[in-house]
């Protein structure tokens, strides 16, 4: 095989080799950039092991934190090799690979997804657009959302629900269990009656789980907000967030990850108010990057900006997701 435009070098379990650029590791998933064959996803588990030019951020199940290049080891290991230590590890135990000395479009890595709905007989189409985008340095990882649920029928058009977020996590390098968190995010929820709420966030959170099959990842904090209801009234709310991340993930037939996004709210200016948002993704491979993506989205709010208006909102939608 003719070697790839950096000559990082993977050994697979079943003899084959691949060079190219290691691009990261996430979610059990390595991708490589290739110089013939384009973009390849590699399933950790079929990774006999391999080496690598760039120095790399990494993070393993035992929640251990090393920087380094990878050099190949015995069948099923790898060394991490840096100026002050060599250190033998499991190709399975290690979570993360997120490149340090890279250009920052090569260290971009997301997905986008659309999907779109009609009824002839209601003449109203809803069309559903998701994207992530993350991007990661030494110590910092950074990640941009944006998702929403447009309505178009004859006379209009309308978005009834959208969700930006710019999310920054930084390590703690002495714990790596550990780390502090700052966002911003925008939202708008018609049947809530916000025509739009800024969110401010800084806070803490732990990695209570990983392994090479699921992570779980909590965080809590203080939010301060912004809205603007329907009716045209401002507020500025004070709130304590407490929120939880869950990944699963299997590579057997049929390759599928479960994402779960739940964050609890409790504020502190207006008494009795309490809020609950909850976004949960599944996702299959269909082919070499696309999938199939169906999402539930769960919306409470106690106390809406509007008296008259609904106190829930949920909602599901299936979408082809490609990711880049």
């Amino acid at each position: 095989m003719a070697e790839g435009p950096r000559g990082d070098t993977i050994y697979l379990r079943d003899r084959e080799m691949i060079t190219g650029e290691v691009k990261e590791l996430r979610l059990g998933i390595l991708t490589v950039d290739t110089k013939n064959i384009g973009i390849v996803d590699i399933k950790i588990s079929h990774i006999e092991t391999l080496n690598t030019l760039d120095s790399f951020r990494i993070e393993t199940a035992d929640q251990m934190l090393y920087y380094g290049t990878l050099e190949a080891a015995k069948p099923g290991y790898v060394y991490i090799t840096s100026p002050s230590y060599i250190r033998l590890i499991e190709i399975d135990h290690i979570n993360t690979l997120a490149p340090v000395e890279r250009k920052v479009v090569k260290r971009l890595q997301g997905n986008a997804s659309a999907g779109f709905t009609y009824t002839r007989s209601s003449r109203i189409g809803q069309l559903s657009l998701n994207s992530n985008i993350y991007y990661t340095n030494r110590d910092f990882d950074q990640s941009l959302s944006a998702s929403g649920i447009a309505t178009i029928d004859s006379s209009a058009f309308s978005f009834d629900r959208a969700d930006f977020s710019l999310a920054s996590y930084y390590n703690v390098k002495s714990n790596n269990k550990w780390y502090l968190v700052g966002g911003v995010d925008y939202q708008r929820n018609m049947q809530l009656s916000i025509a739009r709420r800024f969110q401010e966030t800084l806070g803490g959170g732990r990695k209570f789980i990983l392994t090479p099959g699921a992570q779980i990842l909590g965080i809590l904090g203080v939010s301060l907000n912004e809205e603007l209801s329907t009716e045209g009234n401002e507020s500025l709310l004070v709130e304590i967030p407490l929120g939880f991340v869950f990944n699963f993930f299997q590579f057997s037939d049929p390759d599928m990850q479960i994402t779960s996004k739940n964050a609890f709210y409790t504020s502190l200016s207006q008494k009795g108010r309490v809020r609950y948002e909850s976004n949960t993704s599944f996702t299959w491979e269909i082919i070499h990057n696309f999938a199939f993506s169906w999402t539930f989205y769960f919306s409470y709010d106690r106390k809406p900006p509007d008296p008259d208006a609904g106190k829930v909102d949920y909602g599901t939608t299936v979408s082809l997701t490609y990711k880049f």
